[in-house]
C-alpha cells in the first residue's frame, strides 16, 4: 500500500517545484499537494496521512497551527516544517508539534533521502499504538542542540578535532561528561585527562555525538515524581552499558555505534517519563508486582516499549538506521530479519549482563553466531561491574 505524503505551501511555485522534484516517486507514494491549512485539514480529514510537510509562514493559519491540529487529528503522522524563512518566535511555537525541521532550498536527494527515511522506520515499526503515542510526545521534538552542531561540523572535511573540542566546551554539561568518560577506570589512561580537547581526541567523533545526545536528553526538565523511575538510575546504567557494548567489540569497526546505540537504548523511559507520566508509573507497579519485564508490561498497556518509543524517536532524529534498529529491538533480537546483527548482539549483551543475564536471548545469539563470545563477554561484564 502506498505511503500518503501532504505537503503545505502557499507558493504554488514551491508546490510545483516540489512536484516535480519528487515526480518518479509517483509509483510508490501517494502525494497530495494543497496551498494552506484549511484544505490541508480538509485532506487530513478524508483519510489518515503518514506523513505531513508544511511551509512554517503562511497567512491564515501558519504550520505550527496546522501541525498542531494535525496531531491532535492525526496523532500517528510524522511532521516536518520545510521552510526558507522563520522567526523565533515562530520556530519556538513549532517545537512541541515538528518533530523535523528541513531548510528551503532542498534538493530532491537529500528531501527524498528524509522522506525514505521516515517512512522506513514506519514500516520497521509498524505499530499503530507507537505512532500514536509518539505523536502525542512534544517533550523531545528535536535533537540536542550540541549534537547538531558536531553532526555538521564533522561534516565539514576541514574540520579538526580541536573544531569539535571547542563545540564541546560550549556545552558545560556535556564537557563534565566527556572528562569524567575518559578517566574512567574503562579507559586506562596513565595520567589524569583535564583537557577537552584531549578527551575528544581519544574518545573519537562518533562516541563525543553519542555522548551529546544522552547529556541533551538528561537537561530535560525532570518529570514529576515517578514512585520506582529515576532519572540519574537511567543514566547510570545506560553509561554501564554503552562502555560494556563498546568493550565487546573493542577489534570492531562498530564499536562506537555500539557504544552509542547502548548509550541510547532506553531513552523511550525518559520519553515516557516525561510525556506520560502517568501511565509510566503504572507499568512500574505492574512490573514490581509480577516480576515481568518493564518492557512488557509497557506493551501489555500501552501496545508499545519504551525500546520502540525510543526508537522512533532517533529516527526522526536522523540516528542511522543500525542505531535505530538496535534500541528497537534490544529486548527482543530474535525478532529482527536477515542482515548484520553485531551492534544490536552487543547492545542486547551488554543490556543483559549490566542488568538480569536471565534476559539474554541465547537462541539469538546461537542463530547469529555470537555464542562463542558469550563466555569471553560475561569476563568483561564481570570485570567492568567489580570495578
Amino acid at each position: 500500500m502506498k505511503r500518503r505524503i501532504l505537503f503545505v505551501d502557499d507558493e504554488d511555485s514551491v508546490l510545483d517545484a516540489l512536484e516535480a522534484l519528487l515526480r518518479k516517486d509517483r509509483d510508490r507514494w501517494e502525494m497530495v499537494f494543497v496551498m494552506d491549512g484549511a484544505q490541508a485539514l480538509q485532506e487530513l480529514r478524508k483519510a489518515p496521512f503518514d506523513l505531513v510537510i508544511s511551509d512554517m509562514r503562511m497567512p491564515g493559519m501558519d504550520g505550527a497551527e496546522l501541525l498542531a491540529h494535525v496531531k491532535k487529528e492525526n496523532p500517528s503522522a510524522a511532521r516536518m516544517i520545510l521552510s526558507g524563512q522563520a522567526t523565533r518566535e515562530s520556530v519556538i511555537r513549532s517545537i512541541p508539534v515538528a518533530q523535523q525541521f528541513l531548510a528551503k532550498p532542498c534538493n530532491a536527494a537529500a528531501l527524498r533521502k528524509i522522506i525514505d527515511r521516515t517512512l522506513a522506520l514506519r514500516s520497521l515499526l509498524e505499530s499503530d499504538a507507537l505512532r500514536a503515542i509518539a505523536g502525542k510526545l512534544g517533550t523531545l521534538p528535536s535533537a540536542p542542540h550540541t549534537y547538531t552542531l558536531l553532526t555538521e561540523a564533522a561534516a565539514r572535511p576541514e574540520t579538526t578535532m580541536a573544531d569539535l573540542a571547542a563545540v564541546v566546551q560550549r556545552d558545560p554539561a556535556m564537557s563534565a561528561r566527556v572528562l569524567q568518560l575518559v578517566n574512567s577506570a574503562f579507559f586506562g589512561v596513565s595520567q589524569p585527562v583535564t583537557s577537552v580537547t584531549k578527551a575528544v581526541t581519544l574518545l573519537g567523533v562518533e562516541v563525543i555525538k553519542g555522548l551529546a545526545l544522552v547529556s541533551g536528553i538528561f537537561a530535560a526538565p525532570g518529570p514529576q515524581a515517578i514512585d520506582g523511575f529515576s532519572f540519574q538510575e537511567v543514566a547510570d546504567n545506560s553509561f554501564l552499558a554503552a562502555r560494556l557494548a563498546k568493550e565487546f567489540l573493542r577489534n570492531s569497526s562498530l564499536s562506537d555505534e555500539a557504544f552509542t546505540a547502548a548509550l541510547l537504548r532506553d531513552v523511550g523511559e525518559l520519553v515516557f517519563a516525561l510525556g506520560i507520566p502517568v501511565e509510566l508509573a503504572q507499568a512500574i507497579r505492574e512490573a514490581k508486582a509480577s516480576g515481568r519485564s518493564l518492557h512488557a508490561v509497557e506493551t501489555e498497556l500501552l501496545g508499545v516499549s519504551h525500546a520502540e518509543a525510543g526508537a522512533y524517536l532517533l529516527g526522526l532524529w536522523g540516528l542511522p538506521y543500525s542505531i535505530v534498529e538496535a534500541v528497537a529491538f534490544h529486548h527482543k533480537p530474535g525478532s529482527v530479519g536477515e542482515g548484520p546483527h553485531e551492534t544490536l548482539a552487543a547492545v542486547h549483551a551488554a543490556d543483559a549482563l549490566a542488568g538480569d543475564e536471565a534476559n539474554l536471548d541465547l537462541q539469538f545469539l546461537a542463530a547469529t553466531g555470537f555464542s562463542e563470545k558469550l563466555a569471553q563477554w560475561r569476563e568483561i561484564a564481570a570485570h567492568t561491574l567489580a570495578h
